[in-house]
């Protein structure tokens, strides 16, 4: 994996940093191409056209257009992995809990798509995107209490949008789609039998294939293949919370 503090800085004029196996890409990016909303910090399917983008650091603060660049930068002082403008202002920073020294901490794009911000010396995990997630659930992640997609504002906008996924705290092994946050939308349970269920393979892979299903074969069906359900999506195995007024649950291949 390539190893971030052997280069500090990630400015925006077209720099990106890529995952070993060539499988994600890290950078600034324009949804759709636009640049009225502003650039966001983000991971992408590496070459994917169009871009499928999978996670966004600054999502609910996008950085204006400007001439001084922006830039990803890995703080010495802090251990923290930031977003700036070109007025050295903060957009975005991985929230770490942990006080301890940020020597010898690294940051590494993998190949399932995680960023990771780690201590090299003691190997402990410090941050991670899998665990703050945006709108896409990759394979590897796993869904947990503490975990919630949230769908973008729109196709175009990856501000924060209407629809959040959850795991059920009620019903074990089951997940709800909130609308707004507070109206429920969409629950695996209450759709069983109904048009609309969950697949097997679904379950599955949320529970990081801790969960054994009858067939789940679907998941490694290297075919394109789309099943939608009221409330998320996922690509490559992918899974995402769709934006507008759909919320959709894709199951998707890339």
């Amino acid at each position: 994996m390539r190893y971030h503090h052997a280069r500090d800085w990630l400015w925006n004029g077209g720099e990106t940093l890529v995952s070993a196996g060539k499988a994600f890409e890290r950078g600034f990016f324009d949804p759709n191409g636009s640049s009225e909303i502003g650039r966001f910090v983000g991971i992408w399917y590496y070459l994917s056209k169009p871009q499928k983008v999978v996670w966004v650091a600054t999502r609910d603060k996008p950085i204006p257009h400007s001439e001084t660049p922006s830039v990803v930068f890995f703080n010495k002082e802090d251990g923290k992995l930031k977003v700036l403008d070109g007025d050295g202002a903060v957009h975005w920073y991985s929230d770490i809990k942990t006080s301890s020294s940020s020597a010898g901490r690294a940051v590494k794009l993998m190949d399932s798509g995680n960023l990771v911000l780690s201590n090299n010396i003691s190997g402990e995990i410090l941050w991670e995107s899998f665990r703050n997630p945006t709108d896409t659930f990759l394979a590897g992640m796993k869904m947990d209490e503490t975990l919630t997609l949230t769908s973008w504002l729109s196709s175009v906008d990856p501000m924060s949008g209407n629809y959040t996924f959850k795991k059920d705290q009620d019903n074990e092994n089951h997940y709800i789609t909130w609308e707004n946050a507070i109206v429920q939308y969409w629950s695996s349970k209450e759709s069983e039998g109904a048009p609309d269920q969950m697949r097997d393979a679904v379950f599955s892979l949320l529970s990081n294939f801790s969960i054994k299903t009858t067939n789940s074969r679907g998941l490694y069906n290297r075919k394109p293949s789309k099943h939608r359900y009221p409330g998320m999506r996922i690509p490559g195995c992918w899974l995402q919370v769709f934006p507008g007024k759909s919320g959709t649950i894709l199951l998707d291949f890339w």
